[in-house]
């Protein structure tokens, strides 16, 4: 099992995000689940959807997704 203290941290990320209440996976929560980015990606993305602005944000969201940018390879 993970560490208490890095299951903690995880559950507060999803509860500040939106994506968990009182331990249980919200509508949003599932949504985000759905995407295979980290969850603060996942949230952008998800948002700039509902703004009308998902391409930029999906750019976005992708550049900052790898860990190590093309440019400095």
């Amino acid at each position: 099992p993970p560490p208490v203290d890095g299951h903690q941290a995880a559950t507060a990320l999803l509860a500040a995000l939106g994506a968990m209440h009182e331990g249980e996976l919200t509508h949003l929560g599932r949504q985000m689940a759905t995407l295979n980015v980290h969850p603060r990606l996942a949230r952008v993305v998800l948002r700039a959807a509902e703004l009308g602005c998902l391409s930029s944000a999906a750019q976005c969201a992708s550049l900052l997704g790898e860990r190590l940018p093309r440019a400095m390879r």
